[in-house]
């Protein structure tokens, strides 16, 4: 399996179209996110069935229960012919709307990932929201195993988190999914300030590593998403 995710995070449904033509050989999944949704709604979706590659619709849904429910609902069955893998929702929209969304979503091919907290949040931010307890890892393991008891199995979080994320949610084999954004190949952070490397991402139990700006910006695209594949695969198991 290739972990590599490409963030596809484009208004325009032609660039997206243009980096994939070059880059599908060496990515396993693509994101499609706020701006291509917002801007082309279900036809960004055909994106994956064009370049045959399975779709994480990262829209972070975060709403009362019965709306996060119905839309669920409508993605999953309205669209079921599209490979979208994973929905994502906001874990901080608690308990019920977690539950609905999980139910909504249950046997229809698509799986709910819960974002914990942003990979361009840290401490500072966490103070600012007025958490007493700053230490970003602990609040996002926290957040987390309270997402879990309510029926979530994929998470995405900071590859910061993976190894805390793996001891305290896979029990007994029952093996969680984690999502990580903010993989770089360097230092260079952006508006990410949780970032890592993907060696120590996928040692640290990443399954799937997105990776946007580090490729869709690159002057060649294809060279860098091959250079991300294949350092993937010297690491995965």
């Amino acid at each position: 399996m290739n972990p590599i995710t490409l963030a596809l995070d484009y208004s325009d449904i032609e660039q997206a179209r243009n980096v994939l033509t070059k880059t599908k050989e060496h990515i396993g999944m693509i994101k499609i996110g706020l701006e291509l949704w917002t801007n082309y709604g279900p036809q960004s979706l055909e994106l994956g069935k064009e370049f045959d590659l399975p779709i994480f619709l990262d829209l972070k849904l975060h709403d009362i229960p019965n709306t996060v429910e119905k839309t669920v609902e409508v993605i999953t069955k309205k669209f079921s012919s599209y490979n979208i893998k994973y929905l994502s929702v906001h874990a901080l929209g608690c308990k019920a709307m977690l539950t609905t969304a999980v139910r909504a979503a249950r046997d229809t091919g698509t799986e709910i990932a819960a974002v914990t907290f942003l990979t361009s949040l840290d401490y500072e931010d966490l103070r600012w929201l007025g958490y007493r307890d700053t230490r970003i890892n602990i609040q996002t393991v926290d957040l987390a195993i309270r997402a879990q008891k309510a029926g979530v199995k994929a998470f995405i979080c900071s590859a910061q988190n993976c190894k805390l994320m793996r001891k305290h949610l896979d029990d007994g084999g029952a093996r969680v999914t984690l999502i990580t954004p903010g993989i770089r190949l360097n230092d260079i952070k952006d508006d990410q300030k949780r970032t890592t490397g993907v060696e120590e991402a996928i040692k640290t139990g990443s399954d799937h590593l997105v990776v946007g700006r580090p490729i869709t910006l690159s002057d060649d695209p294809e060279s860098t998403a091959k250079l991300f594949a294949d350092l993937a695969s010297r690491f995965v198991r």
